[in-house]
């Protein structure tokens, strides 16, 4: 018995997510286990046996995710209709299913030994999460969430936070403000680090009186703006920090230039956050603290570029800028996590898949409608967040990805992969842009 992918070259990588992307709602209904299966067979060096025992797990994604039936989802849409701004490619089988060379058990002893087993029975409650994992469809949306979600330790977010001081940038809403909800809730002292101070006002007002905890604080601040980020570095009063959620971000619909000059996503997703990390840095040497990045998933679709950052010799691609600095913010909590290790600062990345938050109805609306009903709550994309920031069963961990309390690839295909000249490149645009290196 066996859960193992595909071959690992390129070509094989392509036909991959060939399958994949023939296999997102065509013709506007789910396809069957069987047509999955079968296709999955004729295609890549996978085959399925004892489909029938994973048919039921096939049935409960879907009524959990949506409650549609097999093939009759109300919500599907024509593969054609898919936006080409959802993010959602590369769609690969072989992104997380766990590797393993081929093992024949007694029962499959009769086969020929050119493609690996996919086996039911015990296995195929595993095999079928490795399977949904690797779609990417099943595992960034709430049926994933849902899955993964029976894999966590009740007890891991069973924790006191009083004493402890927290920042969360971009609070108001969405991911920010459940993350920060989530912290308050455990008796943190919660700093909303929000560029609007009125929307910040209103979500600190609702806090307090949601959470009862009075330790619930404002400050203005827009990460994309150096000099400010500077100014509230010198003049923040706790002496510690605990908890630095780097969470505030945006995409443009044009291209803009924050205040000093910079494309406003880099500004938002990297050179701000860089800089108020370093700033704050004696604070979490304090405390030990840690620090999160909240990425995005689209960021496994692009590379490593440091050319031509600012969007001046290319036409504007709102998503791909977004995508590209969230891709950039993974590398840079790998510059930081070395840079801070002796510290005991820790600093981790996390993407909370597809999320249902006012940046994704404001700034992707097709992937929103396309995606209604399947998205997961605030609560649940900023569970991982929490998780890093609050719990003990995180302690220890820095430099990694995680997606739903779990440490992932931060690669799914070998052509997104930077070299070690590239990181370098990107130490130095940082510092030329901040004044400080990662």
């Amino acid at each position: 018995m066996s859960i193992l992918v595909a071959d690992d070259d390129y070509q094989s990588s392509r036909r991959n997510v060939d399958f994949v992307k023939r296999y997102v709602f065509p013709g506007g209904q789910l396809p069957s286990l069987g047509a999955i299966c079968a296709s999955l067979a004729s295609q890549t060096d996978l085959r399925v046996s004892h489909v029938e025992d994973l048919t039921p797990h096939y049935a409960e994604t879907l009524a959990g995710a949506d409650g549609g039936q097999p093939g009759r989802d109300a919500r599907a849409r024509p593969r054609a209709a898919l936006p080409q701004d959802v993010g959602v490619l590369p769609l690969v089988l072989r992104g997380r299913v766990p590797r393993a060379r081929q093992r024949r058990g007694p029962d499959r002893a009769g086969e020929a030994g050119g493609a690996a087993a996919l086996v039911g029975g015990r296995a195929g409650l595993r095999t079928w999460d490795a399977l949904l994992d690797a779609s990417i469809l099943f595992s960034f949306d709430r049926s994933g969430w849902r899955r993964h979600a029976r894999q966590f330790a009740p007890a891991d977010l069973d924790v006191d936070l009083a004493g402890r001081v927290c920042l969360v940038t971009g609070a108001n809403s969405g991911i920010g403000f459940a993350c920060a909800r989530g912290l308050a809730q455990r008796g943190a002292t919660v700093w909303l680090l929000c560029r609007d101070e009125a929307r910040g006002r209103a979500a600190e007002e609702a806090l307090r009186k949601e959470t009862g905890n009075p330790r619930v604080y404002t400050a203005r601040l827009d990460v994309s703006d150096l000099a400010a980020v500077r100014v509230f570095c010198a003049s923040f009063p706790e002496s510690r920090v605990d908890a630095l959620v780097h969470n505030a971000g945006l995409l443009p619909a044009a291209r803009r230039l924050s205040p000093d000059g910079l494309e406003l996503c880099f500004a938002t997703h990297v050179a701000g956050p860089l800089r108020l990390t370093l700033g704050l840095e004696p604070r979490l040497r304090a405390a030990a603290g840690r620090v999160v990045f909240v990425t995005s998933g689209g960021m496994y679709a692009q590379r490593l570029s440091v050319d031509d950052v600012g969007w001046e010799r290319r036409r504007w691609d709102g998503v791909a800028a977004y995508a590209q600095t969230k891709r950039m913010q993974v590398v840079l909590t790998e510059l930081l996590a070395a840079r801070l290790s002796a510290a005991r600062v820790a600093v981790n990345a996390m993407h909370p898949g597809w999320a249902d938050t006012p940046g994704v109805r404001s700034s992707l609306p097709r992937f929103f409608r396309w995606m209604r009903g399947r998205l997961r709550t605030p609560e649940e994309g900023a569970d991982t967040a929490l998780w890093l920031a609050a719990s003990e069963a995180a302690a220890g961990r820095s430099g990694r990805l995680f997606f739903d309390r779990a440490p992932v690839a931060t690669h799914l295909v070998p052509w997104t992969r930077e070299d070690a000249a590239e990181r370098e490149r990107f130490g130095r645009l940082c510092e030329q842009a901040t004044g400080v290196r990662p």
